[in-house]
């Protein structure tokens, strides 16, 4: 799914926290479109909409010759598996990593990393890639599909021989990193909090205002790929990082951006 759709899956359903398992998602006008996605030109926010209206992703309806738009409960699944920072919270590990040794397939490394890199492998040394993730079905058809079954092993194992697992995790899916840039998240959220509280005009500039929030956390959840709770740091910053755009999202529903 291409960028732009992802992003209005994600402004319709910004406001609340929908993994609640009962939400009903409000309609929302193109104004409200357009502000979220200004980087977008207008003709094409339009045009995905549609595109996603035909899919059943979202509904619309008419009302005094204006459309107005919401998530589906299909769009809401979409959106879900879309954005990997919310894989953790809605699924569970089974206990089970996956290794896959490719010494065989010398001359498409680089093809393999980047198609194991989509299914949630990370490379532990030259041709061995790891992950915890049951991609079980989709790594068997990629290795169908490229006529590589012949090439490649693939292993499962309850529990790594020597090391620590999170360590493990923590190393190859940069997570020091990525925490720190949801601590950064969380900084900029309280000083939009702070000094835009009751300040409208303020809440919509494009640089320091809402938008700015909005852009910056759906940078962050489009880059996730939604680790188990089990293999993640004790001080995962993500769920607080939920909570403060939340509460900035209600700040912005209130002035009606």
């Amino acid at each position: 799914m291409k960028l732009l759709k992802k992003k209005l899956l994600f402004a319709l359903g910004s406001e609340i926290d929908f993994l609640i398992k009962e939400v009903k998602f409000e309609y929302k006008s193109y104004r409200y479109l357009y502000f979220r996605l200004s980087g977008f030109a207008k003709a094409s926010v339009r045009e995905a909409a549609l595109e996603l209206y035909n899919q059943g992703l979202i509904d619309k309806i008419t009302r005094e010759e204006k459309v107005y738009y919401r998530l589906t409960t299909l769009g809401k699944d979409k959106l879900l598996e879309g954005l990997g920072g919310f894989k953790s919270a809605v699924g569970r590990w089974d206990g089970l990593w996956r290794l896959v040794v490719a010494t065989e397939v010398k001359e498409a490394s680089r093809e393999l990393k980047k198609a194991l890199n989509r299914l949630g492998y990370k490379r532990l040394i030259r041709s061995v890639y790891l992950s915890p993730f049951n991609n079980n079905q989709a790594v068997k058809q990629l290795f169908l599909d490229k006529k590589w079954l012949g090439k490649v092993q693939v292993f499962e194992m309850k529990k790594l021989i020597v090391g620590d697992g999170q360590q493990l995790v923590r190393k190859l899916w940069h997570l020091e990193k990525r925490n720190d840039q949801y601590r950064e998240f969380i900084t900029n959220c309280h000083r939009v909090l702070k000094w835009r509280q009751n300040n409208f005009v303020a809440l919509q500039q494009s640089k320091g205002g809402f938008k700015s929030v909005f852009d910056q956390y759906f940078s962050l959840l489009i880059r996730e790929e939604g680790l188990p709770k089990q293999l993640l740091p004790t001080d995962w910053a993500a769920e607080e990082a939920k909570y403060k755009f939340l509460r900035v999202a209600e700040m912005a529903k209130t002035a009606n951006l």
